[in-house]
């Protein structure tokens, strides 16, 4: 299976999108996640962007199995979660701080990553779940719309299988939300 990392492409985020799509990637289930930001171009304007660029993003979602969300999201991101949900397929935030003072790369941390997508209530509405890495946040019981959708993992315990638990049931249950007999 392939999974898409669903993640801002501004060159300050590679890193970030980097680390949450490499928990996703593992031996058994899903053995890849896009990342769009690899081959987006950074050096010029959003709007300026040429066709090719969604073109590509569209054909990379079509082919995947799974969206993977590195927050904090973008607008863009909002349509792509959209676009995963309105085809079936699951989509799951990871909130994780991978920073490392020792080596000084910095994530956002998890109660920012948490915040963010509090904004965004659609988005949190298309989400199949939400895996937290390490310790509770006491936040997430608020939330009408994520608390049931919220497993939290151990720091050292392998995120992967957990996505490959996922997939694996979400082959044999219809999506969570109803579809319309058009679509």
């Amino acid at each position: 299976l392939k999974g898409y990392l669903i993640g801002r492409v501004h060159p300050s985020c590679h890193e970030h999108n980097d680390e949450i799509a490499n928990l996703g990637e593992g031996p058994k289930l899903i053995k890849y996640v896009f990342q769009p930001h690899w081959y987006t171009p950074n050096d010029i304007p959003h709007e300026q962007f040429p066709k090719e660029v969604a073109d590509e993003d569209i054909s990379q979602m079509e082919r995947a199995d799974i969206g993977i969300v590195a927050l904090p999201i973008g607008v863009d991101c909002g349509s792509e979660i959209g676009w995963f949900a309105g085809k079936g397929k699951p989509v799951v935030a990871i909130i994780h701080d991978w920073s490392d003072p020792v080596t000084n790369r910095h994530a956002p941390s998890r109660k920012a990553q948490w915040e963010s997508l509090q904004r965004h209530w659609m988005v949190k509405t298309f989400l199949t779940k939400v895996i937290i890495v390490g310790d509770e946040l006491t936040v997430d019981k608020a939330d009408p719309i994520l608390f049931d959708k919220v497993i939290y993992i151990p720091e050292d315990y392998n995120v992967y299988d957990q996505l490959d638990e996922l997939v694996d049931d979400w082959k044999v249950i219809k999506p969570w939300y109803p579809r319309h007999p058009n679509v």
